[in-house]
């Protein structure tokens, strides 16, 4: 059950990550998380997309490196494949959101240069090194349901977004058509702004 959706501007992809995933303890053979199908699909629907935010939903975190419960890391191989097209296909725009953790928290991803085909057509061709955007990962949880009780000290969290009780985000796409900016803002229970952080879509490209 995977799919896109479109606002303006604006391209959500929701991912399945229980359909093609194989059992969390299973030790042997080839361990799946979204499977080949839905990775490919995800990296062609991604790369065809104009949008200036592209916002990948996933039950699970996909950059955490903590390889917990039932996060991208649990099955690391397709992570990093996924995590390898997008920079080799230079996908701009890509912004995670993710949830099931019990907490919340901004997560950045800085990642090194790549060396990409010139001519994309032509696979023994001219190649350049290009520089590569951080991508973020916005985990919301819980706004119902238990909170954490531990701290996992994510290396790659960002500092001050850690939020350990009840909460809800709202996202807002604002600007020229030139200038987009991307608004997280995280919530208590009663609609009070705990923090707030802004993405430029020219900075994610």
């Amino acid at each position: 059950v995977y799919r896109t959706v479109e606002f303006g501007d604006v391209a959500i992809f929701l991912l399945d990550d229980r359909w093609f995933r194989s059992p969390n303890a299973r030790t042997s053979g080839d361990r799946t998380y979204w499977g080949e199908a839905q990775r490919e699909w995800l990296v062609d629907a991604l790369k065809n997309s104009r949008a200036a935010f592209k916002l990948v939903a996933n039950g699970g975190q996909v950059l955490s490196p903590l390889a917990v419960f039932e996060n991208a890391s649990t099955y690391r191989a397709e992570r990093e494949a996924l995590l390898a097209r997008i920079a080799e296909e230079r996908i701009g725009g890509v912004v995670f959101l993710s949830g099931d953790r019990h907490h919340t928290e901004l997560v950045q991803l800085r990642r090194d240069s790549v060396r990409v085909r010139t001519d994309p057509r032509d696979e023994r061709g001219a190649t350049s090194v290009v520089s590569l955007y951080p991508l973020y990962d916005l985990t919301v949880s819980p706004l119902t349901a238990g909170v954490a009780s531990s701290d996992e000290r994510n290396p790659m969290r960002i500092e001050g977004t850690h939020v350990r009780q009840h909460n809800f985000a709202t996202l807002d796409v604002t600007g020229p058509r030139s200038d987009r900016v991307l608004t997280m803002t995280v919530r208590d229970v009663d609609g009070r702004a705990l923090w707030s952080r802004e993405l430029r879509a020219r900075d994610l490209r």
